[in-house]
């Protein structure tokens, strides 16, 4: 069909700039569908890296009216982190967004797409060296203490969302993925998908299990008190929906807070201090790397140094001459 003529100056020259850039559109669309489907990243993760690419567009379009990712330069892209830093973002927030720019370009130019990459020559912020926070075993119990927690379905998915985290130190997007055939009785363990679709086996103790049957008998009868088709969640909203990450942030940081916890509170935290608990005890640590999923053992590595700092501290006040 012919184009009417009484189209405006303005839809053409919009109708010009669609056919110009239709190479970067067409790069952007082709790494997020290898993200998804051939690196199998999460849906989180795909989302951020959608988001890292706008926030970039929108800085260099904005800033540099430049309309199209093959005409940035090294220095725009040196711009853009300098911007970022200014405005208060931390290290690791920067260096991420950086990943996600360094592998989009790499992507493009493999796949012909773009024939620039303005991030070759761009170096990493180096971070700075911070252990990460967890709870002591005393907080942990407060947090999972059943006389926090009211006798109804709301309590009772509160409480096994905090022991599940601190309990297997899962990540929260895991947790949100569980179904209920994820539990294997049997073997008292939990079936976990991780990045990448890798699926793991965590071990749960018998009272993991006795709170978790609990739980799936509120959550079954909410499931019918709301008549509502059970596509097998296990953890589930009020309205019987599957659970999203801002509802399983709130209702850790609302538990956190009870307990006069200062800093971060956020899922994480109890990823940390299960790590934390497990080397403390002397748990093997290729053993805590398995369970917490990680692909390199460096990664599990951190958390040693809480330990380490554990027995300095010991060391300290039991040795004579220290």
């Amino acid at each position: 069909m012919f184009r009417k003529i009484s189209l405006s100056l303005t839809k053409i020259s919009e109708h010009l700039f669609y056919m110009d850039n239709i190479l970067s559109i067409k790069a952007i669309a082709d790494f997020i569908d290898y993200l998804s489907y051939e690196k199998r990243m999460s849906g989180l993760t795909v989302q951020s890296y959608k988001k890292d690419l706008s926030d970039f567009y929108n800085y260099f379009h904005s800033i540099y009216g430049i309309e199209d990712f093959n005409l940035v330069s090294t220095s725009v892209v040196r711009s853009w982190i300098a911007d970022m830093m200014d405005s208060g973002k931390a290290k690791t927030t920067v260096n991420r967004k950086l990943s996600c720019l360094r592998s989009f370009y790499k992507f493009a130019n493999r796949q012909k797409l773009l024939d620039n990459n303005p991030t070759k020559l761009i170096v990493g912020l180096k971070k700075d060296k911070m252990l990460p926070t967890f709870l002591t075993e005393k907080e942990l119990f407060e947090v999972i203490d059943d006389d926090y927690y009211e006798d109804n379905f709301k309590g009772k998915r509160d409480r096994i969302v905090l022991i599940i985290l601190g309990g297997t130190g899962i990540r929260r997007a895991e947790l949100i993925d569980l179904k209920i055939q994820s539990i294997d009785y049997s073997a008292k363990q939990l079936k976990v998908r991780g990045k990448r679709d890798k699926e793991r086996l965590i071990p749960i103790s018998d009272n993991i299990i006795k709170v978790l049957d609990e739980y799936i008998s509120a959550r079954n009868e909410l499931i019918e008190e709301k008549q509502i088709d059970d596509e097998g969640w296990l953890i589930l909203s009020d309205k019987g929906q599957k659970s999203y990450p801002e509802m399983i942030y709130r209702i850790v940081n609302e538990r956190l807070d009870t307990i006069n916890r200062k800093g971060k509170k956020s899922p994480h935290i109890l990823r940390h201090t299960f790590a934390t608990l497990l080397l403390n005890e002397g748990a093997e640590i290729n053993a805590v790397k398995e369970l917490l999923g990680h692909a390199s053992l460096s990664a599990t590595q951190i958390y040693t140094h809480n330990t380490i700092e554990k027995i300095k501290k010991t060391y300290e006040s039991a040795h004579p001459r220290a």
